[in-house]
């Protein structure tokens, strides 16, 4: 009796325990989950804070809050967009050691081959966009390694882009080989050795088709700036190719650049300015294209369309300042297209005097 008395203390005693155990082990789980939780949120909170500093043009701000969340980096695809984002921020910034730290930080994401390609790909589209804006000796001092110091000078924006495309196809790399490398190339009459303008043409045509298929699926990927330069290249490049091959017609090239307005006009309004640059940019080459290929019937089309930059022309608002900084860029002379672009814009402020205004308020003699 006594014996199975003691027995079934003992399985009371262990069921007891197991079920405090269960319990306990139940409390630390919820507990580690709610923490874990917790931490996302407050991470989730941060990333956008930085986000939106970035957006605003506060890029100081933004490089000081992306910077510690790369320790919480739960995978390399975070990790290596984190960096990169901190490498855009410090270039826009552009002071001290920037340009040679946001190098370095795409470089490093490039050269890491755990890194996805997606990742590598976008790391070398930036680089290619950091070269472009320097001379041969900034290319020389800066890109002094593999792959690059094997990339002639000349076509080095191409090659670079080339190599991401090969790592990982995407539709915004090929919009800017059509629309940034060959379109600028036509329109400027810059001649490509043996090369003639309808096979430059063919080229970005083909790119375009490409751009178009892989856009589908990945264009929702990117953020709404690089979403609308990704319109605004593929108007631009349609537009360059169908002078030569004459095989787009004019209201399918209005249509091209319609839909930066259309895809622009929820950022027309807001604090992301680089967002609200890009559709000015769609604008102002609508404008121009409309001046070009259409009587002066459509001179109130081209009233309306520009009728936003009067806004921006002397406002002291932090998003028209930065606005006009990267317009003074845009129109700078040492851009390829830089004479054309200003000629446009001498014709254009004829026609409106908002952006007449606009353009004078960008210290550029009209």
């Amino acid at each position: 009796m006594e014996n199975t008395l003691a027995l079934k203390y003992k399985i009371l005693t262990a069921t007891v325990v197991v079920a405090v155990a269960v319990v306990g082990v139940f409390l630390y789980l919820q507990y580690n989950q709610t923490k874990k939780a917790s931490m996302i949120l407050e991470l989730n909170e941060k990333y956008a804070t930085a986000k939106a500093l970035q957006a605003s043009g506060d890029y100081t701000g933004a490089i000081n809050a992306f910077t510690p969340l790369v320790k919480y980096a739960t995978d390399k695809a975070t990790e290596g967009r984190l960096k990169m984002t901190i490498a855009t921020n410090l270039s826009l910034r552009n002071q001290g050691d920037d340009k040679t730290d946001s190098i370095q930080l795409y470089k490093e994401v490039y050269n890491d081959q755990s890194m996805p390609a997606k990742e590598r790909a976008a790391a070398l589209t930036s680089l290619a966009g950091v070269m472009n804006g320097g001379n041969e000796s900034f290319y020389k001092t800066y890109f002094n390694d593999p792959p690059f110091k094997d990339f002639p000078y000349a076509t080095a924006y191409l090659k670079i882009l080339q190599l991401a495309d090969e790592i990982n196809p995407n539709s915004y790399t090929e919009y800017l080989i059509a629309g940034n490398y060959y379109a600028p190339l036509l329109n400027n009459n810059i001649s490509i050795g043996t090369t003639t303008p309808e096979q430059v043409a063919k080229t970005i045509q083909e790119y375009i088709k490409k751009a178009d298929s892989l856009a589908i699926s990945d264009q929702s990927s990117y953020r709404p700036a690089i979403m609308l330069k990704s319109y605004y290249l593929r108007a631009t490049a349609m537009n360059a190719s169908s002078k030569v091959l004459k095989n787009i017609s004019l209201e399918d090239r209005e249509n091209a650049f319609k839909l930066i307005m259309v895809k622009g006009a929820p950022y027309e309004q807001g604090n992301n300015y680089d967002a609200m640059v890009m559709v000015l940019k769609g604008r102002f080459s609508y404008a121009s294209f409309m001046m070009k290929n259409f009587s002066k019937s459509r001179y109130p089309d081209i009233l309306n369309i520009l009728k936003p930059f009067g806004l921006i022309a002397t406002s002291t608002e932090s998003s028209s300042i930065f606005i006009r900084s990267q317009f003074s860029l845009f129109f700078s002379p040492t851009r390829i297209g830089a004479d054309r672009r200003k000629l446009n814009a001498d014709n254009l402020a004829k026609i409106s005097q908002e952006f007449k205004d606009f353009f004078a308020n960008l210290e550029l003699k009209l």
